[in-house]
């Protein structure tokens, strides 16, 4: 079929992508399905498939075309084809040509005719309950499709490592809801290393991900720091530290550590090994987990000591305390990452949420 996209109006592309959506909108399906008899269910069928052709395409492909649904549709509410007309701004003849088309097309008759008045038939009554049903739902497709051009219903899939969801993720999720109440958000949890990985292949539109501070990113994203994280120290309560305001990583040189793998994040990882070998000792592992808050379980059952993210002191405050580490200052960003040169207004919507420092 040959598209002629300036032959139809907006109302008519909603049409069309009513037909692509319409097996998974169940007022849609309701309204194909439910008709009166088997018949009209196979018409109203036909009126979701607008016409993209020309006029020999259409006398082909047996199509109807929305512009006899509109003359239906006035004709039936004004009983008379010189008022229809008038209303519809077309000249009558052009009116009455576009009806006995449609009855053509669908097989039956739908309005009974004299020289006195119009009447619909038992089949134009049917057919009319379902042609209204149509109106609305493209009527609804417009304003959806609109709404969705804006930027104000979609989908977004939000990546995030698991430390930023004790910190600035909730609230940056909480903004943008608040803002956007019709947009599903989809939140996905991963390493920073497979954060990257997804946001490149488009399988998250952003992440909230820990680079070091100062450190560039790569040319494929843009980003915006969010916070600066200072590292804590996690011991168990029963540990001599324990009533310490403050800690030096020196004085742990003999302590057991509890870390996190490179595969769970490599960066805090290969950070830590590099500022104890800044303090002049090498850290003395005792077990590796894959995320901070397995390290934290460890730590409360006194299997030793273990660097964190200061946003994670509420986990297991019963049993572990948190110290500031003082020296070396060890800190890392959370930051927000998103594709260069993206072209979904969903993620700049989220940017706005998430950098509006608390308002909502």
């Amino acid at each position: 079929m040959r598209l002629q996209d300036s032959r139809f109006n907006l109302l008519q592309h909603a049409a069309y992508y009513l037909i692509a959506c319409s097996v998974c909108n169940a007022s849609i399906y309701n309204a194909i399905t439910n008709g009166p008899t088997q018949k009209f269910c196979a018409l109203t069928i036909k009126i979701y498939i607008i016409k993209y052709v020309n006029t020999r395409d259409a006398q082909e492909d047996g199509l109807l075309e929305l512009q006899q649904l509109r003359c239906f549709a006035a004709v039936a509410s004004e009983l008379h084809f010189v008022r229809a007309a008038e209303k519809l701004h077309m000249a009558q003849q052009a009116v009455s040509y576009q009806i006995k088309q449609l009855e053509s097309e669908l097989g039956v008759k739908l309005f009974e005719r004299t020289t006195r008045k119009v009447t619909l038939t038992m089949a134009g009554e049917a057919f009319l309950d379902e042609v209204k049903q149509i109106f609305v739902h493209l009527e609804r497709g417009v304003e959806e499709a609109r709404r969705a051009d804006r930027g104000e219903r979609g989908r977004l899939i939000i990546g995030y490592v698991h430390p930023m969801s004790y910190s600035v993720l909730p609230a940056a999720v909480k903004r943008f809801r608040n803002r956007h109440p019709d947009v599903k958000v989809v939140l996905l949890e991963a390493s920073p290393a497979e954060l990257e990985t997804k946001l490149l292949a488009g399988e998250v539109d952003v992440a909230f991900n820990i680079k070091a501070v100062g450190q560039n990113g790569l040319p494929a994203y843009e980003w915006k720091t969010l916070s600066i994280e200072p590292m804590t120290v996690a011991v168990p309560k029963s540990h001599p530290l324990a009533g310490a305001h403050e800690v030096n990583l020196k004085d742990l040189a003999d302590e057991p550590f509890i870390l996190v793998n490179r595969r769970g994040n490599a960066l805090l990882h290969d950070c830590f090994l590099y500022v104890c070998r800044q303090a002049g000792f090498t850290p003395r592992i005792v077990q590796e987990t894959d995320n901070d808050q397995l390290a934290l379980g460890l730590v409360s059952s006194e299997m030793g000591v273990a660097v964190v993210f200061a946003s994670l002191n509420k986990l297991y405050e019963n049993r572990v305390v948190y110290l500031p580490l003082v020296k070396p200052r060890f800190e890392l960003e959370f930051a927000i990452y998103w594709r260069r040169g993206h072209s979904l207004l969903l993620v700049d919507h989220f940017i706005d949420a998430a950098l509006s420092n608390g308002a909502s």
